[in-house]
């Protein structure tokens, strides 16, 4: 869930505390091309880096990255330097 620019939660069922609060950096507002699906694309970024095994924070800056880009569409190129 997020929790503004500068944070989100995520809740996980084996953790003693219920939640996590994961600080991000903020972005640019000059970074930022289109917004247009950014809500399904940080979901669909973040799922699945966290399917994959990364870490919340790291699910967090690839689902960040669709923004910078139209379409929500991250070319071939810079995708390699998300993993």
């Amino acid at each position: 869930m997020s929790k503004g620019e500068r944070s989100f939660y995520y809740w996980r069922n084996d953790a003693a505390e219920g939640h996590f609060d994961v600080l991000v950096n903020k972005i640019a507002k000059d970074k930022v091309i289109d917004t247009t699906v950014a809500g399904d694309s940080f979901s669909a970024g973040y799922l699945g880096a966290r399917l994959s095994g990364w870490t919340a924070l790291q699910g967090h800056l690839v689902a960040g990255t669709f923004i910078h880009y139209r379409g929500a569409i991250i070319p071939v190129e810079v995708t390699p330097k998300l993993i």
